[in-house]
């Protein structure tokens, strides 16, 4: 019996201690939720307690779970109650709507901010109503993809912080700037994307990942606008940033976007490390797709090289990857690189099959990124609709405001006068035929002043009324022709609407372009007109497939057709015909 409770003696002492470390460990959890995180806060300034708040949370309450980070908040709460704080209150819900917006519950991110908003609206806690603003956006950008909402109070914070508080001291400067540009990025908007995250990088960054992000997002602006060398700039001040913050998972995709553009540009042994780097990282946190675009970057390198089996075993390698997570994409460089492979290997039978498979996947890609360029299409009228519409508001609201301003000025002194004219006839009582007869005089040039003012009035509220009349989209009577130039060029013509509206506008800025066109070449089709109406705009051949929804091709195709179709001499220029209609 002895032996056999020694040989148990090491197992109660494992399971002892295990017993310990757990106490330890839920004695700690508790002394977490425990820790009088807002203690200190009756003794910062009224107008300091929330930008206090905001980096007691960012620092230590931001990265707990759901029970833990609403308890630790909850003490914000109870403080207020205590102290009969408003201010503390809205305090509590902001925390609160950016603790429910990390943890991805927008319902509740949603709520938490308009409870937010209206305390501080109370309050005039201006950096409170930017941050609820920023943080609906996001919830609306993000999780709930109503894009306008989004826009529009992304740009309702905007307007705040330029206007009233100023990026100097709003604290999360850098970030807000680096979301909206995000947004307009993605809407394919790239000079203002860059202008936002170049003035993100004037303010400090509450954390070196957030800087990271912002010179990575550059570098991406940079690549989509053709800035080879600026991209690159900008890629490599992200890892430096990420070697310095010790953010391996920021620095390797920054790094795989700057081994990217080593590869377009062919310096293939500068791309090689950070397309491995890339890789690993990748496979590491589960990323296959990107692992998988790595890999094939890796093998047509080797292609290039003439390094046949290597190319293969790394071919057969991101073929494993895609099946952990299958992607068109990914299965359209395969084939492609596949199909290289075979016909240098003179294994024809497989090369055409790769073709075969290549084609039929480009084409589905096609088909997809088609849909997808008209539904963001969709997406951007939407959105420019919606915010038309509240600019349109905004304008109303201000004029009702100037009207009423206006009366209320007019009444004023109308009180004032009439006391004036009252004081000085009780004077003048007394006074000779005259003074009686200079008063009558007074009060005839009074009555007509009111008169006027009534007439003004009216003619103002006429006005009102008109502008009512009008549809939403128009916001004035007549544009100056560089803004009607300026939109022309920004048009999508997807649909018969869309072209009636241009050529309503296009008519304005060109007298009887379509007129002259008709004229002295009637064989013209409907799509020929518009390219040519699109070539007077100065605009290239890309742009102009952006603006149909076409691609580059059919636009080079259509403009040959219609070359063919004016005879088109050898030293002549299409641009040349079309400039001089």
């Amino acid at each position: 019996m002895q032996i056999a409770c020694l040989m148990h003696t090491p197992k109660i002492f494992a399971i002892m201690r295990k017993l310990v470390i757990l106490t330890a460990l839920v004695c700690a959890a508790i002394s977490a939720c425990s820790a009088p995180y807002f203690s200190g806060l009756n003794k910062v300034s009224s107008s300091e307690k929330y930008n206090t708040a905001f980096k007691i949370y960012d620092s230590a309450i931001a990265v707990m779970d759901s029970a833990h980070g609403t308890t630790a908040l909850n003490q914000l709460l109870q403080l207020a109650v205590t102290e009969d704080d408003e201010r503390l209150k809205a305090a509590y819900y902001a925390l609160m709507a950016e603790f429910h917006k990390r943890l991805y519950c927008p319902e509740k991110a949603i709520t938490f901010s308009k409870q937010a908003l209206e305390l501080a609206g109370k309050k005039n806690m201006k950096n409170i109503e930017a941050d609820m603003y920023s943080c609906l956006g996001w919830v609306y950008y993000e999780i709930k993809q109503d894009y306008p909402l989004a826009f529009e109070n992304m740009l309702k914070a905007n307007n705040l912080i330029r206007t009233e508080i100023g990026f100097d001291h709003y604290l999360q400067a850098s970030k807000f700037l680096f979301v909206l540009a995000r947004m307009y990025f993605d809407f394919g908007n790239l000079d203002d994307a860059r202008s936002l995250l170049l003035e993100a990088l004037k303010y400090p960054a509450r954390k070196a990942g957030n800087e990271l992000q912002v010179y990575n997002t550059l570098g991406l602006v940079c690549r989509a606008q053709k800035k080879i060398d600026s991209a690159i700039y900008y890629f490599r001040k992200a890892i430096e940033v990420g070697k310095t913050c010790h953010d391996s998972v920021w620095t390797a995709i920054a790094g795989g976007n700057l081994g990217a553009m080593y590869y377009i540009q062919h310096r293939y042994d500068e791309a090689i490390p950070w397309i491995l780097q890339d890789y690993n990282t990748s496979r590491q946190s589960a990323q296959w797709v990107s692992a998988a675009l790595a890999m094939l970057s890796l093998a047509d390198i080797n292609f290039i090289k003439n390094h046949y089996a290597e190319c293969g075993q790394q071919l057969a390698e991101a073929l494993q990857l895609y099946q952990m997570q299958p992607d068109m994409g990914v299965l359209g460089v395969y084939y492609s690189i596949k199909y290289k492979l075979k016909n240098a290997q003179s294994s024809y039978k497989e090369a055409i099959i790769c073709l075969d498979s290549a084609k039929i996947v480009k084409a589905e890609m096609e088909k997809r990124n088609n849909a997808i360029i008209v539904s963001r299409a969709e997406q951007k009228v939407q959105l420019e609709k919606h915010l038309a519409e509240i600019k349109l508001l905004e304008s109303k609201t201000t004029q009702k405001i100037l009207i009423r301003n206006f009366v209320i000025v007019s009444v004023i002194l109308l009180l004032l006068i009439a006391v004036q004219f009252g004081y000085r006839l009780q004077k003048k009582r007394k006074q000779d035929l005259d003074n009686l007869n200079s008063a009558r005089q007074q009060l005839t040039h009074y009555l007509e002043s009111l008169k006027e003012k009534n007439e003004l009035i009216e003619q103002f509220q006429e006005e009102i009324e008109h502008l009512n009349t009008l549809p939403n989209y128009v916001l004035e009577k007549e544009k100056e022709k560089e803004e009607l130039t300026d939109k022309l060029k920004r048009y999508t013509i997807l649909t018969e609407d869309h072209w009636n509206e241009f050529r309503h506008l296009f008519d304005k800025v060109h007298k009887n372009f379509f007129v002259k066109l008709k004229m002295a070449y009637p064989n013209l089709t409907q799509a020929e007109i518009r390219l040519l109406a699109l070539l007077k705009l100065d605009l290239s051949r890309t742009e102009i497939a952006g603006l149909l929804g076409i691609s580059a091709e059919t636009v080079r195709k259509t403009r040959q057709r219609v070359e063919n179709k004016i005879n088109l001499k050898e030293d002549q220029y299409l641009e040349d015909i079309v400039f001089k209609m």
